[in-house]
Formats: C-alpha cells, structure tokens, sequence
C-alpha cells in the first residue's frame, strides 16, 4: 500500500498541481480584493468561504487521482444518469438566481449541479470514447457516439 502511494505522489504532476494553486490564489486575492470597502477597511467574507472550497477542491484532487480514472469510467453510465436526473431536477424544482433557474437548495446549502455535470461530462466522455483507436476512428461513429453527450445541451 505504501509503495503504491509513494508511487502516485512522484507520478503526480506537480507543473498542472502548481498552476492550479496558483490560479486558486489568484482567485481568493481577487475576491479578497473585490470584498473591501476602502472607506471603511473592512472586508466581506466571501474569499475565506472561496479559501474552504479551495481546500475541499484540493482534497477532492488527491483523493481522486489516487483512486484511479478507471474505477470511474466502471461506473459512469450510472454517474451520467445522475447528473442528466438532477439537471431535470433543476428545470422543474429549480431556485432562480441571477436571473436564471439553476439551483437547487438543500436547507441553507444551494448548489449550482451545472458545475458538478461538467465533471460528470468528462467522464462521461472518457467512457463513450474509451474503445476508440487511431485505426476504427471515424467521423460518423464520432457523430453517432456523440449524440449521447449533446443530451444535457437540449
């Protein structure tokens, strides 16, 4: 087990791991930024709340990439079902917000299951396309393959 672990940290590839820290950072000093009142010195919140997610998201990383994206694809028909279920869900049982109707409340938890699909619709993707070579690749089964991808853009 531990040399598995010790395998997929020095697998990992640290360039894409830095830049998207990089990029978090750059995201919580632009909403630190956009929260402060120069007049008053204060700041709003909303970067520490953006600082948890940064966390959660990192985590969700590592924890992804050590399970592997082959137990994955095992279950992404089902996965899709989901995300193709809840975006349904949206459209009839949907908060409006912004002007538009894409969240879902759960008590004081609201969620945006958009941003969840596009997740989703990589693996989807993967999934849908994993059979394919260099050989057998050809417009049409491409055409014919992808028509169960354009499902959430109806």
């Amino acid at each position: 087990m531990l040399a598995r672990i010790k395998k997929d940290i020095l697998s990992t590839d640290y360039g894409i791991l830095l830049i998207a820290i990089l990029l978090s950072i750059a995201g919580v000093v632009a909403i630190f930024s956009a929260g402060y009142d120069p007049a008053t010195g204060e700041v709003e919140d909303f970067y520490k709340r953006q600082m948890i997610w940064n966390g959660i998201g990192l985590a969700a990383f590592f924890i992804i990439s050590f399970i592997g994206y082959k137990r994955f694809i095992r279950f992404a028909p089902f996965i899709y079902g989901i995300g193709i279920a809840v975006l349904i869900l949206v459209l009839v049982n949907g908060h409006i917000g912004m002007g538009a109707q894409r969240w879902i409340g759960f008590g004081s938890i609201k969620i945006q299951p958009s941003e969840i699909f596009k997740v989703i619709w990589v693996i989807s993707i993967a999934w849908i396309f994993i059979d394919f070579d260099n050989k057998h690749l050809s417009f049409m089964k491409v055409m014919k393959k992808g028509v169960l991808l354009a499902i959430p853009f109806y």
